[in-house]
Parts: structure tokens; sequence; C-alpha cells
């Protein structure tokens, strides 16, 4: 809802912008009788009313857009104002450690009574490591190997890999991952939670930017993420390098701080 408002906000906001220095002097000011309608043009507290004729639309137009372009506003403010707060409010809190830190600070005794509600992050982490979710079977030809003993496709996926490992990040190399309604099978480079919020991401590396026939076939891909609910941004990381620029370690690395630590 916060995000609706935001996106709100900054539409109205550019609008208005746009718009306010071709606004008309004054205020409308709408009158309904029983007879008939009243237009009124309000220019200050000196000045009396100016009635307009409903046949003068030239006027009563951007009168009656300016009116609403400033309640909009008003109210999208004042609502996103609420949202905000309450945001503010919740991440006072110990986030998704509230709950499960009630068990883990009972006394070993009732402990072995109670069964938890919650996994705490350690139990959560190892199921979630544990899922079959599958592995890209096409063929990998090159001897590039993780840490781990994994057998990746190029050296930026072992840099990637290995920075996840070394920072103690959970991830699956090369999921089987189904996102769209036409059952396209995609597979991402990297499947990663986000021990914090319990929060799937994908990673895609694209290493041949260089190639005009890769960028296309990997823009049509990251549509297909877009469809699923992975996007740029939110929860979908899109690097990139091509021969004169190589991906960094000091970029992996300030990516995986800013998203999963």
């Amino acid at each position: 809802m916060s995000k609706q408002l935001e996106i709100l906000l900054w539409y109205v906001r550019s609008d208005v912008k746009q718009t306010s220095k071709t606004y008309i002097e004054g205020n409308l000011v709408f009158r309904k009788t029983k007879e008939r309608n009243m237009y009124y043009r309000y220019t200050g507290k000196e000045a009396p009313l100016q009635y307009i004729s409903p046949s003068n639309t030239a006027l009563l137009a951007p009168l009656a857009q300016k009116r609403y372009d400033k309640q909009v506003l008003k109210t999208a403010t004042e609502r996103k104002q609420l949202v905000d707060g309450f945001i503010k409010e919740l991440e006072k809190l110990k986030d998704l450690d509230d709950l499960p830190h009630i068990y883990k600070d009972l006394q070993p005794e009732l402990k072995a009574l109670v069964k938890p509600h919650m996994d705490d992050n350690e139990a959560f982490v190892q199921h979630w490591m544990s899922k079959n979710v599958g592995h890209n079977t096409m063929k990998n030809k090159t001897g590039n190997y993780t840490q781990k003993g994994e057998h990746v496709r190029s050296k930026s996926e072992i840099l990637i890999a290995d920075r996840l490992y070394a920072k103690g990040v959970p991830y699956h190399y090369e999921p089987v991952f189904d996102p769209t309604e036409e059952h396209a099978q995609l597979s991402p480079d990297f499947l990663i939670l986000n021990v914090k919020t319990r929060k799937n991401y994908v990673w895609e590396h694209l290493g041949r930017m260089d190639d005009p026939d890769y960028c296309s076939n990997n823009l049509w891909k990251l549509e297909q993420y877009a469809n699923a609910g992975f996007i740029q941004g939110v929860n979908m990381i899109v690097t990139h390098e091509s021969s004169e620029y190589p991906l960094s370690t000091r970029l992996v690395d300030q990516i995986i701080e800013a998203n999963f630590k």
C-alpha cells in the first residue's frame, strides 16, 4: 500500500510540477441549489466571488483541474504519512526474530515440553537448503568449480557463489524455475534466501553484454521473471559484464551487504 501511494504521489507531483506553471489564478467554488449549479472564482480574501457561467468551460475546466489536483495530492500525502509512520513503528521491532525469540528464551526444562510455532533462523535455513529445487541439466563443459565444489559456468559465477558462501548467505545454484503460465522453463543463476525477511531473491549474471543476440535473449528472460513477481530492484538482482568491463569483487560484496546482511 505504501508503495502504491509512493507511485501515486510521484505521478501527481510530476503532473502538478509540469502543469502548475499553467494554472490560472484563483480557486473554484461550487455551489449546488435546487434550481441550478453555481460556479464562482475565488482569488483572495479581499476579492469578491466572481460568477462563472456554466457554458464558460475554457475557464471552468482549468479551475476544476486545479481543484482536483490539489485534493489528490493532499489526500495521497496524508495517507502516505500515516502508512510511513506505521512502517517506522514496525521497523523498531525485532522483525521476524520477535516470535522465535520467545521460544529461544524459555528455560531448557520448558523447551522440552513445548513445540515452537516458528522455526528459528538456523532451522529455517536448514529446511530451505534441504528443499529439492531441481537443477539445470544443460551440459556444462567448463572447468569452473566453487569452494563448495559446485560446477558453475563462468569465473564470474565462481566469484558470486564464493562471496555468498563466505558471507554465510544461503543459496541454490541453477535451480529449475518455472515462472510463467506458459511453463517456459528458466533456471536462474542463483536463488538466494534473505534470512532476515525469509524472502527469496533471484540473481542473474549477464556475462556477455558484447553479444547482441545474448542481450536480446536475456531481455526476454527478465520479462518472464517479472511476470512471476521477481522485479529488478525489489527481489531480483542483475549484474552485467563485458570483455572490457569484468565483474568486480567489490561490486558483488556491495550487493550482498545491501540485500542480505
